[in-house]
């Protein structure tokens, strides 16, 4: 080989190392992560009230549940609960409350949708969760002795090493013990930056399912949870109301525009100092003409039909099929006296799971450890022009 050519060809080898040596960092990638949780409650007062056997009660992960065995229904109110957190995240959880609505209330079964918040915190920092669990449970003597349970939870807020990061974990667990709660997690940790912040609005229609209500009393002292403010906490008795049957259907407009269907639930104070106020759950699914989501609401009602709380889109298909949705919700019903009409408003964070996932959280086994990625081809197109270039340019001054 002629010694020009091979001084050629060594100095484009010595170039293509030093590129090949550098690495492409991308953004902050999420964190996926794996965790076992255990809860140990104080347990709870029960107020008893009854149901129709077509009655509906919300699920987050089930399909929406119809009564059909007892018209036996109860509220569950006052129970706390501590846990602590190992795997991929270790800590403890402090400051947890639920309430639970439960249906079909026989002497061996019934069914179930807890709601609540707690506060998680480790060496790294912190993150305010709230929860939200189906619950199929097994009776005996009036006590439960078995039950499995799916759900969410997702973080409200964040502090500490875990500022401006979103959390959100699948969970399935069971009745271990009396009183405690295992649960096996799997979600992800997104930076807020990772994510898309998007906004839309929603106008839809209760006129063909309007919903009934359905009377509880309550006591003093029992609590009804809030999720954006401080949880009530009644003085004296009280009367509240179960609504079930209720479902809107609309359309949306602006980063998520289409159409959607909403079941819900609300549990609403109807007497008293805190008449007007509650919570309401409802699970929705959106669609377009790019793909849907599934997800849910899970909302302060701060006088009877004007809501303020928090959405999350937990699975999609089509161009949402990588994608979770976690953000802030506003809305109320309008046009009185029937109220029939819907108006709301959301801000949330489109986060990317990375693929093959998708947007199933539950069955991911990608753990993301790395930033660096395959350079784009228009990178790779660039350096090969740079290498013909230096080469042709050594070739010259070799002649």
């Amino acid at each position: 080989m002629p010694k020009k050519m091979l001084i050629a060809l060594l100095s484009l080898a010595l170039i293509m190392s030093a590129f090949s040596a550098m690495p492409v960092t991308a953004a902050p990638q999420p964190t996926y992560i794996v965790i076992q949780i255990t809860v140990n409650t104080t347990g709870g007062v029960n107020r008893l009230f009854s149901l129709t056997l077509d009655d509906t009660l919300v699920q987050v992960v089930n399909p929406l549940y119809t009564v059909s065995s007892s018209t036996t229904a109860m509220f569950t109110t006052g129970e706390s609960f501590t846990g602590s957190v190992s795997g991929d995240l270790s800590g403890t959880i402090s400051s947890g409350a639920f309430n639970t609505i439960w249906v079909d209330v026989t002497a061996t079964s019934m069914r179930g949708l807890t709601t609540g918040h707690a506060e998680y915190s480790d060496s790294t920092g912190t993150f305010s969760l709230i929860m939200v669990l189906d619950v199929d449970a097994q009776l005996s003597d009036e006590n439960i002795v078995g039950a499995s349970l799916k759900g969410y939870a997702f973080s409200r807020s964040s502090g500490g090493g875990y500022a401006d990061k979103l959390l959100i974990i699948k969970l399935e667990g069971s009745l271990t013990g009396p009183n405690e709660w295992k649960f096996n997690g799997r979600g992800w940790i997104f930076d807020e930056v990772e994510c898309q912040l998007e906004s839309f609005s929603v106008s839809g229609s209760r006129a063909d399912n309007l919903g009934e209500t359905r009377l509880v009393s309550l006591s003093s002292g029992d609590v009804v949870m809030q999720f954006t403010t401080s949880d009530i906490t009644l003085g004296a008795d009280a009367d509240a109301e179960f609504t079930t049957k209720q479902r809107l259907t609309g359309t949306s407009t602006g980063a998520l525009a289409g159409s959607f269907e909403l079941d819900s639930n609300a549990f609403i104070i109807t007497s008293g100092t805190y008449a007007g106020r509650g919570y309401s759950v409802a699970r929705f699914a959106f669609t377009n003409p790019d793909g849907t989501v599934d997800g849910f609401l899970i909302l302060d009602n701060s006088y009877y039909g004007v809501h303020n709380g928090y959405i999350v889109g937990v699975s999609g298909t089509g161009a949402f099929i990588n994608k979770i949705f976690l953000g802030e919700f506003r809305g109320s019903f309008t046009n009185p006296p029937e109220y029939y009409d819907y108006e709301g408003t959301a801000s949330v964070y489109a986060c990317s799971i990375p693929p093959p996932v998708g947007g199933v959280i539950l069955d991911s086994n990608v753990k993301v450890t790395s930033t660096s990625i395959v350079a784009p081809p228009w990178a790779y197109a660039s350096l090969i022009a740079i290498l013909i270039t230096i080469t042709a340019l050594i070739l010259r001054r070799l002649k």
